[in-house]
């Protein structure tokens, strides 16, 4: 992937791809592990139109949405997690991420899926801790 040094350097191997099932379609995500939430989250405010534009087209290389050059990214809080959503001009959300804790950065294509990707991944750990 074409994505900025400084961004890349602080990522941790393995990284998970996965597709969430949502109202017939599949809908990417990927989740990342950083070892410094502080040199990613900056690379990422730094250059998120570029990320962006480089994650969309890994989601999606034959639709992938020209419009993320000239998207706007919005703060939400879902879940109680401070989110990032990048919107096109028809106000559409094509892409979010958020860090679900200082090390562990969900980056998705659709703001519908924030939700229950974050309640599965919340749940599995509970679980894993009960283990």
């Amino acid at each position: 992937l074409n994505l900025p040094t400084d961004f890349k350097y602080f990522l941790i191997d393995p990284y998970l791809i996965g597709v969430y099932h949502l109202n017939e379609k599949n809908i990417p995500f990927i989740i990342l592990k950083t070892k410094s939430f502080e040199h990613t989250f900056a690379s990422l405010l730094d250059n998120e139109l570029a990320i962006a534009e480089t994650i969309s087209k890994l989601f999606s290389p034959q639709n992938y949405a020209s419009s993320t050059t000239q998207g706007v990214f919005i703060d939400k809080i879902i879940n109680n997690i401070d989110t990032r959503i990048l919107y096109d001009s028809l106000g559409q959300s094509i892409l979010f991420y958020a860090f679900l804790n200082q090390n562990t950065l969900l980056i998705g294509q659709a703001e519908e899926v924030i939700t229950p990707i974050i309640n599965r991944l919340q749940t599995n750990q509970q679980n894993t801790a009960r283990d």
